[in-house]
């Protein structure tokens, strides 16, 4: 299919047919048309390029209108947002009157944080020379679908190397990552065994139950 003589565009299409109606009015005859025709289209063009015209007249005057309402709210929010500081600071006023005014009803209440009840599982990888990486969380496997249960916070980690602890209370504080994997650097173990044990911590840091003890050799 060819592709369509009249330009795309309005200011295009005006331009070009400046030129088309111009030539027709000129000589009519010389196109095979008539006269009538001639001044028929110009009467069109002339329509045309009003009502253009009046759109671009209009055009100006409604951006204008859009900024001059983004002023006028601008200086309402800020008022208001004054007002309603003072109003949430007046002596009495009642939980009743802010819905009343639709203005932020102030929870006094603390939401309460709950002692993990659940031990971490732990997931060691030793392939990096002198580095363990320790995942912990619900699916330690699978970093994609590990998490940590909700009022979760942290991890504490303990670790001890070379005799395998009877309990994690023998072993050594070593961090609280808040992510997992936490990645230890072990220069000082080299070729030796490091285990490691773990418990949440909540956003208060009380501890819940500790997780099994994992054995992770430190590559040399």
């Amino acid at each position: 299919m060819s592709p369509d003589f009249l330009p795309a565009s309005i200011p295009d299409l005006r331009a070009w047919a400046v030129n088309f109606v111009a030539a027709v009015a000129a000589a009519p005859t010389t196109f095979g048309l008539t006269s009538t025709q001639a001044t028929a289209l110009s009467a069109l063009f002339t329509a045309f390029t009003a009502a253009d015209d009046d759109v671009t007249v209009k055009e100006a005057a409604f951006h204008a209108a859009v900024d001059t309402r983004a002023t006028a709210m601008d200086a309402l929010v800020a008022s208001i947002r004054v007002l309603v500081g003072i109003i949430q600071n007046h002596p009495g006023l009642t939980d009743a009157q802010r819905a009343l005014l639709r203005i932020t009803v102030r929870k006094l209440t603390k939401t309460l944080v709950g002692t993990p009840s659940t031990a971490p599982l732990l997931y060691i990888d030793f392939s990096q020379r002198l580095q363990h990486k320790v995942h912990w969380g619900t699916n330690p496997i699978d970093e994609r679908r590990n998490k940590k249960p909700t009022g979760v916070h942290a991890v504490e980690l303990r670790m001890a190397a070379g005799t395998a602890p009877a309990t994690p209370e023998a072993m050594t504080y070593f961090a609280s990552p808040t992510s997992s994997p936490y990645t230890a650097n072990l220069t000082s173990y080299a070729g030796q065994t490091v285990y490691w044990a773990g418990r949440y911590l909540n956003t208060k840091g009380v501890p819940g139950p500790w997780s099994d003890i994992v054995p992770g050799e430190v590559t040399a």
